[in-house]
């Protein structure tokens, strides 16, 4: 299968950075801001090739201090690979953003879902994501509810919480199912990696986001 891209290390005047290639320049800028956003990448610049043999503009990746270059190529490289597959890289970050300082009062949850964004960044250990976001959401309940039921085991009690906050009976129908749907999925892919749909996770990241947010 032909290849959307190619990234290779390079050194000029003792800074090491990764070059990347892309066979459609027309991605490029899209991919220029989620590259800036991974956990090992300091800054990116587009650059004009003046070489025939490459296409004409480039994108180059410089890294942070605490990351080797070869560190942030493979996180580069799993990102890239992602992103050319067709599924989106991460849901939009203002969502992401939110949801993270909502969960500050709830240290062990919010510890879950950074990793669990991290890792799916960085395109590798699709099936961790999953866990880590079930943990964090099935930790999370257990704080709010102040009980420790497993997630499949709270759906009465998350029925209760929403009933005395004035949520109407549609709704707490609703978010029951869904999240009852949410915990299946979970039970069925999370024992098998390689069964873990990338083109899913956006959706499952979201709908993690969407149950969390909902407690406020």
């Amino acid at each position: 299968m032909a290849k959307n891209f190619e990234t290779e290390i390079r050194k000029v005047y003792g800074t090491e950075y990764v070059k990347v290639f892309l066979k459609n320049t027309f991605f490029i800028e899209d991919v220029k801001m989620k590259l800036s956003e991974l956990k090992s990448v300091s800054k990116v610049n587009t650059t004009e090739s003046q070489s025939e043999n490459n296409p004409s503009l480039t994108l180059t990746v410089y890294h942070k201090r605490v990351f080797g270059v070869q560190e942030m190529k493979k996180e580069v490289d799993g990102f890239l690979e992602n992103y050319f597959k067709g599924a989106a890289t991460t849901p939009p970050q203002t969502t992401i953003k939110e949801t993270q300082d909502f969960l500050a009062e709830y240290t062990p949850s919010q510890k879950l879902f950074n990793e669990a964004i991290d890792k799916y960044k960085q395109g590798t250990y699709l099936r961790n994501v999953l866990d880590d976001m079930r943990l964090a959401l099935e930790i999370f309940l257990k704080e709010i509810l102040n009980n420790q039921k497993s997630l499949e085991n709270q759906l009465s009690e998350i029925g209760n919480f929403q009933k005395d906050k004035g949520k109407s009976q549609e709704f707490i129908n609703m978010f029951k199912q869904l999240l009852d749907y949410y915990a299946k999925y979970q039970n069925k892919y999370v024992k098998h990696d390689d069964a873990v749909k990338s083109s899913e996770m956006d959706f499952v990241i979201e709908l993690t986001t969407l149950f969390m947010r909902n407690f406020k």
